[in-house]
């Protein structure tokens, strides 16, 4: 039968929520930021939360951000700012003075747009006596009898929200957050008692004030029902998980770790982290995955596989947030923050997180789940660095008597016993190269072949054998695969690398992809994966001419999606999709160069160079082009690599010999933007320095760009600044401000 698919909620199905906020010159300082925050936080912790759009912020507000913020149909309006007597709004002019808005504008405005605004929350002082005006266009209005406390303020916006985010009705989630303000941190704290110093403090009953229009019952109305247009159930219901089925493959010699890890994460009621740790190729990332599948139960809010062998932001788990959890981040929102979102938003109930392959161990911390967040994290990793502060499982190659119990469950009893021991002395108890190996004897055996077990190093041997039980097309897409992201392969990815070379169609296509998972070189399902330790074994196969030479045309169709993907994400640095695409390929400098020269190579000669000499000006610009891509999603130490190789290409400048230095100037100061950002300002001052020198010889025609010059002496001035050398910093900030007066470029 088929399934019913739940259309995704458009714009329109959702509840939206103006939030204005104002505190102009002159006025005490606000923390409306805060207020905007725990907001935030509330919608994000909520099981509803897919039902709520981005809030809209209308910052430093002023009359037209009203009008404007009005016209996107909101069914709640919040002000937070300064309120004075008579229904006056204090927001702000062009010129961030005061400018007063009387409630009854705001009546007229909502009429005049005709828009079905549903609550107006007033969170400022005195704005309770005169917002009865707002009951003729609005079924309710929240507002403050008397003046309100910043840190009341937000504790009572948060509790309101959190309660109305929950599905309770309007009257309740007042209750509360009025309640609330009187838990010693609120208003009960911040007002003066009419006795002076000393005397009791006044009770925040009766400061906030519900008032409802005739006939509306606040008690009968729910936010979450009440203003969401989408499905009956709310969002489509997502199975909150990625952790691939294992099939009918078997899962031996474990279960002691499994026990270990049950044992260890028994306690759901409270956050835990255990790294697994071992070798490559031990099967760390499976029992992770193990356990995830034998106790999903545990877990209501999800159980996530996240990738952590690339470096900055994990990208996976902003795709979870987006594809899984169903959130909708905010336009122009970075990667780091849409992954904050995602982390976030699992603490809506108990979940599970699998940090997979860490790479660093200071990378790791700051996606750990905050204190109190209702989470468990598996790690796994091959580091051998983690110290008391952690919980570590590890995970040691298999004995000789699992091995043979591993290949009996693969291929049966009597090719266990014929081939076992031979299996199990050249894997080195690393399920990686059993599975393949023991493989590679049962299609052996079913093809009636002899069965060469090999004598040779222990990878080679566990995969040489079912290597070349492949058909050429298999061999091929392992090759192509080989060379990206192989803990993460996207099969509509890979197909369009290889369609065009080979001519194959998707049949072929997912033909071959099928004969290598059977031979266990490929596993996964749509998102395949390939062991580091089988890439490795790939990469170093010699091919014959012929497969090479289609290898070689496959190689550079993938190195032109690879800038096309690196470009569109420069461009758009926060676009989830393209972040995930861009994180299926290899971040490595080095992988890379060898076909990157080759199309810098053969560009010049379909331009009529016959020498086929670089143009290393052009292999720099691409070489710049990608660390630019990594830099601006957060990955710094893999973007330094590439405008460290862009600055040694550059300065060979390009087919004639000519250096373009104002290019060389931008990468030199590349390089130095990544260290300082990681703190290193005694590194980074070198490269600005260099970059200054090399901007203030100008492009190849000797045109200096002073803006860009001026932004790179004042990099090297803050270095200075963090390096203590003040009176350095203070000379080049004036040299700076010199070059921000001049025109933009000059010959010289």
């Amino acid at each position: 039968m088929a399934t019913q698919q739940i259309p995704n909620p458009t714009h329109d199905d959702l509840i939206r929520i103006l939030f204005i906020a104002a505190n102009p010159i002159g006025t005490s300082q606000l923390r409306c930021d805060r207020e905007l925050k725990a907001v935030k936080i509330a919608l994000g912790l909520s099981k509803l939360r897919e039902r709520f759009a981005d809030i809209d912020h209308k910052p430093a507000a002023e009359w037209r951000d009203l009008s404007g913020g009005l016209r996107a149909k909101p069914h709640v309006v919040h002000y937070a700012g300064h309120g004075e007597r008579g229904g006056q709004l204090v927001c702000e002019d062009d010129d961030g003075n005061r400018e007063r808005i009387g409630l009854s504008q705001l009546r007229d405005l909502i009429e005049a747009l005709g828009v079905d605004v549903r609550v107006v929350i007033l969170n400022a002082c005195w704005q309770a006596e005169s917002a009865e005006v707002l009951l003729s266009h609005v079924d309710f209005v929240i507002g403050m009898k008397r003046p309100v406390p910043d840190t009341a303020a937000i504790a009572f916006a948060q509790a309101l929200y959190e309660c109305l985010a929950a599905g309770d009705d309007l009257q309740k989630a007042f209750n509360v957050a009025t309640v609330r303000l009187d838990d010693g941190t609120g208003v009960g704290r911040g007002f003066a008692a009419p006795g002076g110093a000393g005397a009791p403090s006044m009770s925040p009953v009766g400061v906030p004030q519900l008032l409802a229009r005739d006939g509306a019952d606040p008690s009968a109305f729910v936010l979450t029902t009440a203003c969401w247009k989408g499905t009956a159930g709310g969002a489509p219901t997502m199975f909150r998980s990625n952790i691939p089925s294992r099939l009918n493959l078997p899962f031996v010699g474990r279960d002691t770790h499994l026990a270990k890890l049950r044992e260890t994460l028994d306690d759901v009621t409270r956050e835990a982290v255990v790294v697994l740790a071992g070798p490559p190729g031990t099967g760390k990332s499976e029992l992770a995955r193990e356990y995830a599948r034998c106790h999903q139960a545990r877990y209501p809010s999800g159980t996530f596989f996240v990738d952590m062998s690339s470096s900055g932001p994990p990208i996976m788990l902003a795709q979870i947030g987006k594809d899984i959890l169903g959130l909708i981040y905010e336009p122009g929102l970075p990667l780091e923050d849409q992954c904050v979102q995602a982390l976030m938003a699992l603490a809506a109930g108990f979940s599970l997180l699998i940090y997979d392959n860490v790479q660093d161990v200071d990378a790791v911390i700051p996606w750990l789940p905050p204190s109190g967040m209702p989470c468990h994290v598996l790690i796994t990793s091959w580091l051998d660095t983690w110290d008391m502060r952690w919980q570590v499982l590890p995970v040691e190659p298999l004995d000789d008597a699992t091995v043979r119990d591993l290949v009996a469950a693969l291929v049966g009893e009597a090719l266990a016993t014929r081939h076992g021991a031979e299996i199990a002395a050249r894997a080195g108890g690393l399920p990686v190269q059993i599975l393949p190996s023991a493989s590679a004897v049962g299609l052996a055996t079913r093809r009636v072949r002899p069965v060469a077990i090999g004598v040779a190093a222990e990878s080679e041997s566990s995969f040489r054998r079912p290597y070349e039980l492949l058909g050429p097309n298999t061999q091929l897409v392992l090759h192509a695969a080989a060379f990206l992201n192989t803990q993460r392969l996207d099969l509509d990815e890979l197909f369009g690398h290889l369609d065009e070379p080979t001519g194959w169609s998707r049949t072929v296509f997912d033909q071959a992809v099928e004969g290598a998972r059977d031979l266990h070189m490929l596993e996964g399902g749509p998102d395949v994966r390939m062991h580091q330790l089988i890439a490795e074994f790939v990469l170093g196969v010699e091919l014959p001419a012929a497969t090479a030479t289609m290898l070689g045309e496959v190689r550079m169709r993938q190195v032109d999606r690879f800038l096309a993907v690196a470009d569109g994400l420069g461009d758009h640095p926060d676009d989830t999709a393209l972040a995930s695409q861009f994180a299926q390929y290899r971040a490595g400098v080095e992988p890379w160069v060898v076909w990157l020269e080759r199309r810098s190579t053969e560009s010049v000669d379909e331009q009529g160079d016959v020498h086929g000499r670089v143009d290393h000006a052009s292999l720099g610009s691409s070489l710049h082009q990608v660390g630019y891509c990594l830099s601006s999603t957060g990955r710094f130490d893999d973007a330094r690599q590439w405008f460290e190789r862009a600055v040694a290409e550059a300065e060979q400048g390009d087919v004639h010999g000519r250096v373009d230095h104002a290019s060389l100037g931008s990468s030199l100061h590349q390089v130095g933007d990544c260290l300082a950002r990681t703190g290193r300002f005694d590194d980074a001052r070198q490269w600005f320095e260099r970059a200054v020198e090399a901007k203030n010889q100008g492009d190849v025609h000797g045109r200096v760009d002073h803006a860009s010059l001026a932004v790179s002496i004042r990099s090297l001035a803050y270095c200075c600044r963090q390096l203590g050398d003040h009176g350095t910093a203070a000379g080049l900030e004036r040299r700076a401000d010199e070059l921000d007066g001049s025109s933009d470029s000059k010959a010289t």
